[in-house]
């Protein structure tokens, strides 16, 4: 959650201010409340479910909705849904992604749909940079004020730079093996399985989402591909404008400035995990950029 705030800080994205705290030997974290007494956090599964609710062709009871025609062919939804419930248990994590949620707000008649539209795209971007794995429905929302939706800060954030798995202390030890044996081999691509076990929850189209759904799992930079590849010029900027200021600022600078903030010394172990694996990402997002200038799949802005 520091480091996280810390580098939506300097990208100058709106996230929740976490400090550090302690209780008795237990350390955590704590954050104001992301909205004023005014306001009404309203979170990404509430947002959908307002969707159901009111789309207009939606009449009896809400599992109803599959069987409209229009709604399937419009939103893609796979037509197994229809037929297993454990599969309908998990339409929000269907639409949970920018296309969807872009319609889900012209639906609902947004009068702010642009800044939203732009809000939601710099909570992928972000989630794609800092290897964010949990933003799930539960784990985003908007500020409703006055009947108005309005962009919300991020937050929960603890999944991002490799961390969030059960047991991190074996998880960084298999990795140090996995890279010892990238380079002995001269093969990393054992050492990217390892590092993109963890994939986006919100994503970018439905195809990404689909493959999640049949087990077949879009990386980060899968969905940054397909970002690249399918985005208008102004949002491939915002992309670049972000990935310099992360390029060009070195990790070790962000986590002294946290534990200089927070009072904390980061474990040795902990640093050499989640920095190299930081790296390897951004080496990564580097070798993503230049297949794409290869392919002449969009207009070259600037050089890396």
């Amino acid at each position: 959650e520091l480091l996280s705030c810390a580098y939506a800080k300097m990208l100058e994205i709106p996230c929740a201010n976490y400090r550090a705290c302690r209780l008795g030997n237990e350390w955590g974290v704590l954050t104001q409340k992301i909205q004023k007494e005014s306001e009404n956090l309203v979170l990404g599964c509430e947002i959908i479910q307002r969707f159901f609710n009111e789309y207009p062709y939606k009449k009896e009871e809400f599992l109803s909705i599959f069987a409209n025609p229009v709604f399937l062919s419009s939103y893609e939804i796979p037509e197994s849904f229809l037929k297993e419930k454990e599969k309908q248990k998990i339409l929000l994590s269907y639409l949970n992604n920018l296309d969807h949620i872009w319609s889900i707000f012209s639906v609902l008649k947004s009068d702010n749909e642009k800044s939203l539209i732009i809000f939601f795209t710099k909570m992928l971007l972000f989630e794609i940079l800092t290897l964010q794995a949990d933003c799930n429905v539960n784990n985003w929302g908007v500020i409703e004020k006055d009947g108005k939706f309005f962009p919300a800060k991020l937050f929960d954030q603890m999944t991002s730079f490799g961390l969030g798995y059960y047991d991190m202390e074996k998880r960084a030890n298999n990795f140090r093996n996995e890279q010892m044996n990238a380079r002995f081999l001269r093969n990393e691509e054992p050492l990217k399985a390892y590092v993109y076990q963890g994939y986006p929850l919100f994503t970018l189209t439905n195809q990404n989402v689909q493959n999640f759904i049949t087990g077949k799992k879009d990386s980060h930079l899968k969905v940054l591909a397909d970002f690249l590849e399918m985005s208008s010029e102004e949002y491939q900027e915002l992309f670049f404008q972000y990935f310099e200021k992360i390029n060009e600022i070195s990790f070790s600078d962000v986590v002294a400035q946290v534990e200089k903030e927070n009072g904390l010394t980061m474990d040795d172990d902990v640093y050499a995990y989640i920095s190299s694996v930081f790296n390897f990402h951004i080496k990564n997002i580097k070798q993503e950029i230049e297949k794409k200038k290869e392919g002449n799949l969009y207009v070259e802005r600037r050089s890396l």
